[in-house]
C-alpha cells in the first residue's frame, strides 16, 4: 500500500468537482494526508494547476463556465506533467455531458478514468462522440461470471485511451493496458450515501501523485472499500450519519498494514 508514502509527500490536489460533494472530497483528501484546492474560475484554473501535484476533473455538476475551466486546467496539467483523473459522472445522461467528456478526452491527455460500469461503457463504446474502436459490452453489474471478460475489455480500452481505469461497483476492477485486478472489499451501505464515488476519485488523484497509475488507483480503491467495511461494523445500529462519520474516521486512521491485511483481490491479467 501507499498510505505512508502519500502522507510523506502530502500532494496538493486541484479538484474541479461536484459541488454537491465538494466538502467531502476536501475532507477526504485531508484525511489521507493530501491537501485540496478547489479553483474552478477560468481566469485562475490553469495558474492553480502550476502549484499542484495532481488534477481531478469531475463532471457531476459541470456547466459551461466550469467546462472551460476543466479544459484549461487539464491542458496546464499536461504541460506541467502531473496526473489528470477524469470522473465522467452521469456521462450518458445528457448531450451536454457527452460533449464535454468528448472534448476532455480529445484535448487532455488523461492519466486515469474512474467511474461505474455504465459510465465507462459510454466512453468505451464511443457514445460521447469519441471513437475508441472497442466494443466493451460492459454489464451494469460486475459479477464473478463476467469479470474476466470485463477485465479484457478494460485493458483494451486503456490501451486505446492511454489511461488506467478504475471501475467501481460491487466488484471493483483496476486495469491498464497489460494488467487487471478485481477487488472484493466494500459494503452496500456506501451506496446509500451521496458522494462516495466523488471521494474515491479525489483520493485516487492524490495516490496518482505518488505512484504509477494502476498502482495508485488500486491503493485508493482498496483503502476506501476497507473504510466502508469497517465503518459498517462500527455503526451498523446507528444510522447513516454515524456511518458517514466513521468512514472519514477510518480514512484518517487506517495504515498500510491494516489495509494490506484486509484487502481481498484476484489478479485477472
Amino acid at each position: 500500500m501507499l498510505i505512508s508514502k502519500l502522507k510523506e509527500n502530502a500532494p496538493l490536489v486541484h479538484c474541479i468537482t461536484n459541488y454537491v460533494t465538494v466538502t467531502d472530497c476536501a475532507n477526504g483528501l485531508l484525511a489521507v494526508g493530501a491537501s485540496p484546492i478547489m479553483a474552478d474560475e477560468i481566469s485562475e484554473a490553469a495558474d492553480i494547476v502550476k502549484i499542484c501535484n495532481a488534477l481531478l476533473l469531475n463532471i457531476g455538476t459541470a456547466n459551461e463556465r466550469t467546462a472551460a475551466s476543466m479544459l484549461a486546467a487539464g491542458q496546464a496539467a499536461n504541460q506541467k506533467g502531473i496526473p489528470v483523473l477524469l470522473d465522467p459522472v452521469g456521462v450518458g445522461a445528457s448531450a451536454f455531458r457527452r460533449r464535454l467528456v468528448d472534448r476532455i478526452m480529445k484535448e487532455v491527455n488523461l492519466t486515469a478514468i474512474r467511474g461505474n460500469a455504465s459510465e465507462i461503457r459510454v466512453l468505451a463504446q464511443g457514445q460521447c462522440g469519441v471513437s475508441r474502436g472497442v466494443d466493451v459490452g460492459l454489464d451494469d453489474l460486475i459479477t464473478p461470471q463476467n469479470m474476466e471478460q470485463t477485465a479484457d475489455n478494460l485493458c483494451k480500452f486503456s490501451r486505446q485511451t492511454g489511461a488506467a481505469v478504475s471501475l467501481s461497483g460491487a466488484i471493483d476492477i483496476i486495469a491498464d493496458g497489460q494488467s487487471a485486478v478485481a477487488l472484493f472489499n466494500g459494503h452496500e451501505q456506501m451506496t446509500h450515501l451521496t458522494g462516495c464515488g466523488c471521494v474515491l476519485s479525489a483520493i485516487s488523484a492524490a495516490f496518482l501523485a505518488v505512484a504509477p497509475p494502476a498502482e495508485g488507483l488500486r491503493a485508493a480503491a482498496s483503502l476506501w472499500a476497507v473504510c466502508g467495511e469497517l465503518a459498517y461494523r462500527q455503526t451498523q445500529d446507528q444510522g447513516l450519519g454515524a456511518y458517514h462519520t466513521a468512514l472519514f474516521n477510518n480514512l484518517g486512521l487506517l495504515d498500510d498494514k491494516t489495509v494490506d491485511g484486509r484487502e481481498k483481490y484476484e489478479k485477472l491479467r
